[in-house]
């Protein structure tokens, strides 16, 4: 969904620092911040609030609210379902990530 909202705009070309740094820092470095934040969240709150709450904060920090919304909602219930696995969830983040990246021109920096 989300390089579909994205196509309409142009985007600046990406280097191989930025590909690293969304590819494999991003999804480590939010995941774990994420663990953090939403599980005394829960415990607090109750599990549907902490997970809303969470989500939305993290959508916030990104362009395309709505879209980033809907991604970071998945990406929480993939933790929280995942009995708070945070391979499963960099995993997830990490695909998401390749996608988008792919999108916007990963493949012009990327020999064949």
């Amino acid at each position: 969904m989300q390089f579909i909202f994205e196509s309409g705009k142009p985007l600046p070309p990406l280097d191989h620092y930025i590909v690293f740094g969304a590819l494999f820092v991003a999804p480590c470095v939010e995941e774990l911040a994420r663990a953090v934040m939403i599980t005394p969240l829960m415990e607090r709150l109750g599990g549907p609030a902490g997970l809303v709450i969470t989500a939305l904060l993290w959508a916030w920090l990104h362009d395309f609210f709505w879209v980033a919304l809907a991604q970071q909602v998945i990406l929480s219930l993939i933790f929280v379902y995942t009995r708070r696995s945070l391979p499963s969830a960099i995993a997830a983040h990490t695909v998401m990530n390749v996608i988008a990246a792919y999108h916007i021109g990963l493949h012009t920096i990327i020999p064949h």
